[in-house]
């Protein structure tokens, strides 16, 4: 009887063992899956080479970084239409409500300067939603 007891104390004893090393695994695994995709410089050079100015690349660069998921969504996303893309994303971020930023809006008709070059329309983030139509929560 005492051998069965020893052999069920040894099972008992395997099995919290077992289920301490797959607790730990799960982390490890979980801490991977919140790691960046890429390094932050390449985040950097990305947002460099869309033409956001130093203080807005500032801000979705620290964005990106604070959000891996939304970071692999931009990676992925075709290149011409990334800056859109960010500008969805953020478009419901108290931060930026009050940025001014230029960019093209087709709602506006095109201006033109003295050179008769085209000028970009100047507009809020908290107008993104008219523009970008953007009805997904993030």
């Amino acid at each position: 009887m005492e051998q069965i007891m020893g052999a069920i104390q040894d099972v008992a004893l395997a099995m919290r063992e077992g289920n301490s090393a797959l607790r730990e695994g799960n982390l490890i695994f979980e801490r991977s899956l919140a790691r960046l995709p890429i390094h932050e410089q390449e985040v950097f050079y990305l947002l460099d080479e869309i033409g956001f100015d130093s203080i807005l690349r500032t801000r979705v660069y620290l964005y990106l970084i604070k959000n891996p998921d939304m970071l692999r969504a931009f990676i992925g996303y075709p290149v011409e239409e990334r800056k859109e893309l960010l500008f969805t994303m953020m478009a419901r971020l108290k931060e930026l409500k009050s940025f001014n930023f230029k960019c093209y809006n087709p709602a506006l008709p095109i201006k033109f300067n003295k050179k008769n070059q085209p000028v970009l329309n100047s507009f809020k983030a908290s107008d993104t939603s008219k523009l970008f139509k953007a009805s997904a929560d993030f």
